[in-house]
């Protein structure tokens, strides 16, 4: 199964290997790429666009902080009402035109098939800088609720995530964060295809996730939700999180702008924390275009499946940000950029090449290529995908079945199979050499068969 099929189904962990997410019971991979993840405060982006033309690639994941403060100021939704004439905020009265977008973008969402990880907090967004913090509207300056004590009127950077008791201790502020949270729960409880993410980017210290998990997790259980999903970006190695989400994690779980060797050795890095402590749950991450428009980052899609990840998804196309938010070179709306347009090609062709691949039946092979660059991921004996980023020779040591196999070539860039091969194993744990039909970027699916004709 590519993706999610149905609106009426329900985001899981599959059952039969918690590795992975389900959908109605189903195992999926998420895979996607993101151009807004503020689609809901920016009034200039059109997100209905944005959601219709991933899932029409093949895309199902989505990243949603909720909200820029700077778009407040530029006409644009927020959760709490403004005075148009003074620019404050009253953060005791909520705001029913930011939530009915909210809904909408949730519903496109099902509708299309996606899974929409939802990020609740937001640490760039309370970072001093123009369109930061001096615009958000729990900075005490932009609101009519509480004075400089809570945060002050600078920079608050980390201490935005440290109001609770045993840390900074601000109660008033702790207030309206909460206020926030169960508001956005209220609203959104009901859906089935969201992951809540307590921040994106959050330096936040192990108490505080606890806390908000905890209440997360206490609030739904009380709307009778016993099934939501709870992550935080950086954190892969609490035990209360449901999923882990390794998004620029700390080394040696950082993989974006991570060559497909540091990748590798991330994700076992991973698989032997989860097996040491019994804890094998998603793992998910994105990628990022570093360095030069166009930089080619197809490896990390690949790497993140044959790693055994639960997804990935292209967090940005370029460094250069024309709207805070908004982080792309291109300007917002065209949707005919060419870097644009890669990389829903290549979830469209990643799509092609999995949507009858059982890879939840499959584990990466560590050390199954001995000599060259390739990552093997499949079921021994029976079945093996193997990555080759810079196409070439790689040797395997045996297949570990003896028998027939059928070798399928296929081009990850272009989407097509440049040529299908038939080999024989005679002897076990003898040595396969392979070599690609080009460079760059190849997959090798190794089948086995029972005879050859």
């Amino acid at each position: 199964m590519s993706h999610c099929s149905g609106s009426n189904g329900e985001l899981g962990i599959y059952e039969g290997n918690t590795r992975y997410f389900s959908w109605d019971d189903k195992p999926i991979f998420l895979a996607s790429r993101s151009f807004g993840w503020t689609a809901i405060s920016d009034s200039h982006f059109d997100f209905v666009r944005d959601i219709e033309t991933m899932a029409a690639n093949g895309g199902n994941l989505l990243r949603l902080t909720l909200f820029w403060p700077g778009h407040g100021d530029e006409g644009g939704e927020l959760p709490w009402i403004r005075n148009e004439e003074t620019g404050m905020y009253d953060l005791d009265q909520f705001n029913p035109a930011y939530f009915e977008k909210l809904h909408h973008y949730i519903m496109v969402a099902a509708k299309n098939n996606a899974i929409v990880n939802l990020e609740v907090f937001d640490h760039p967004a309370v970072k001093g800088g123009s369109g930061r913090w001096p615009s958000h509207p729990m900075n005490p300056a932009r609101n009519v609720n509480y004075d400089d004590e809570e945060f002050g009127t600078s920079s608050v950077d980390h201490r935005f995530f440290r109001s609770l008791p045993m840390h900074d201790n601000k109660p008033v502020a702790l207030k309206y964060q909460q206020q926030l949270l169960y508001k956005v729960l209220d609203e959104t409880l009901d859906f089935r295809n969201v992951i809540y993410s307590l921040g994106n980017e959050c330096p936040s210290p192990l108490e505080w996730n606890l806390y908000w998990t905890h209440l997360i997790k206490d609030y739904a259980a009380g709307r009778g939700k016993s099934n939501i999903l709870v992550t935080n970006m950086w954190q892969r190695d609490m035990v209360e999180f449901d999923v882990f989400d390794i998004q620029d994690a700390q080394n040696p779980y950082r993989v974006r702008r991570a060559n497909p060797s540091q990748m590798w050795s991330a994700y076992q890095s991973v698989h032997r924390w989860q097996r040491d402590h019994n804890n094998i749950k998603p793992v998910y991450d994105s990628g990022q275009m570093g360095g030069a428009p166009g930089s080619n980052i197809l490896h990390q899609l690949w790497m993140s499946f044959v790693g055994g990840s639960a997804g990935m998804r292209y967090h940005r196309m370029a460094p250069v940000h024309p709207r805070p938010g908004i982080s792309t070179e291109v300007e917002v709306g065209n949707w005919e950029d060419p870097f644009h347009l890669e990389q829903m090609k290549w979830v469209r062709n990643f799509r092609q090449f999995t949507k009858d691949i059982e890879f939840w039946t499959m584990d990466p092979l560590w050390d199954f290529v001995i000599r060259g660059e390739g990552y093997a991921f499949g079921r021994p004996g029976d079945e093996y995908i193997i990555y080759l980023p810079a196409g070439g020779r790689i040797t395997i040591r045996g297949l570990e079945r003896t028998g027939h196999y059928e070798l399928h070539w296929y081009d990850p860039d272009q989407g097509i199979y440049e040529k299908t091969e038939k080999l024989s194993i005679l002897e076990d744990s003898g040595e396969v050499t392979f070599s690609s039909p080009g460079q760059d970027h190849w997959v090798l699916h190794v089948i086995r068969i029972s005879g050859l004709s």
